[in-house]
């Protein structure tokens, strides 16, 4: 187990890994693909080096390896290097205390896509169809948050956190071309890991619903949507997303079928496994490692165009049809 995780950052002198390495391998395990007892499995994987599954895997789409498992992986390396500081040599072990550190519940991967008739009892909610938003019950202002996050996440692919952190400051227009770009910067934001800092474009059918008239009433440090609140647990997004677990139980057997929020985050990658299509540029709008686009890159003309060009590719307009474009209520 701990020869796999050094073969999977690349790294194998025991006195030179650093805490950014433990943080790498805590990232790459939790991308690394279960492999099957199988024939096929066998022939797909097994050939390469463990540290090129993760790239195959884009192609070949198998579920990866349980939270559990990677706990497993970490707490082994540790055990090890613990005895090697104590009996060979004095290192500091860049892996403990990773195997017991959980994913906040808001951004678990552990679920499963909305289907058809989930997405369409969502978006015929009166939230979207008539603007029936209620004010928050101390800040006094609307949820606006209610109606954009949904849409944001199914049309995005982001994670929960990810959108309900954003500020003014987080939205760009580069060549012409309107996008997110998440960073962690300010102290209340974060990311999951590295390849969570990027550039998200913005698509098209948000602009048609008024994401731009939204926008006019902030400025650079003000949060888009001010009335989520911040905790340590969960973020900004921890209350809306147990209003939206409240709200939609009561249309969808949300915990029994394992959905929840971070399941418009699996329609917008499954868009791409189906088309085949979960390579460089759209594994990099979702902040999954990728080979040949990084976030220096971004900026360019050419990279936004790409990943423009990938995020109109995402057609759910028959979900969206009830819809009515945003109006400020007051």
């Amino acid at each position: 187990m701990c020869l796999l995780v050094h073969e999977l950052i690349g790294k194998f002198d025991v006195t030179s890994l650093t805490v950014d390495d433990g943080d790498l391998a805590l990232e790459k395990l939790r991308m690394l693909p279960k492999i099957r007892s199988s024939k096929h499995d066998e022939e797909v994987f097994r050939p390469y080096p463990v540290s090129e599954w993760i790239k195959i895997n884009e192609n070949v789409g198998r579920e990866v390896i349980s939270e559990s498992t990677v706990g497993r992986y970490l707490e082994k390396a540790a055990t090890i290097y613990k005895w090697i500081d104590k009996h060979i040599v004095k290192t500091q072990s860049p892996f403990s205390g990773l195997g017991t550190r959980k994913e906040n519940y808001y951004e678990c991967d552990d679920v499963n896509p909305f289907e058809k008739k989930d997405l369409l009892t969502i978006f015929s909610q009166p939230i979207f169809t008539s603007h029936t938003i209620k004010r928050h019950k101390t800040k006094k202002i609307y949820n606006y948050s209610q109606f954009w996050l949904p849409l944001i996440a199914l049309l995005s692919g982001m994670r929960p956190n990810e959108i309900a952190q954003l500020k003014a400051k987080n939205i760009h227009c580069k060549h012409g071309i309107l996008h997110f770009a998440l960073s962690n910067s300010d102290e209340d934001q974060s990311l999951k890991n590295r390849r969570a800092k990027r550039l998200v474009l913005v698509h098209s059918t948000l602009l048609s619903l008024g994401f731009e008239k939204y926008l006019q009433r902030f400025h650079s440090d003000d949060l888009l949507f001010p009335e989520v609140t911040y905790s340590k647990k969960g973020g900004y997004y921890k209350n809306h997303g147990e209003w939206f677990s409240r709200y939609f139980s009561k249309l969808i057997n949300l915990s029994a079928e394992k959905k929840r929020f971070s399941s418009f985050r699996h329609n917008f990658i499954n868009h791409f496994k189906q088309s085949g299509e979960l390579a460089a540029v759209p594994a990099a709008l979702v902040g999954h490692e990728n080979g040949t686009i990084t976030y220096d890159r971004y900026g360019s003309k050419a990279e936004l165009e790409k990943l423009k060009e990938a995020v109109e590719t995402i057609k759910f307009d028959h979900y969206l049809e009830q819809v009515k474009p945003f109006e400020w209520l007051e």
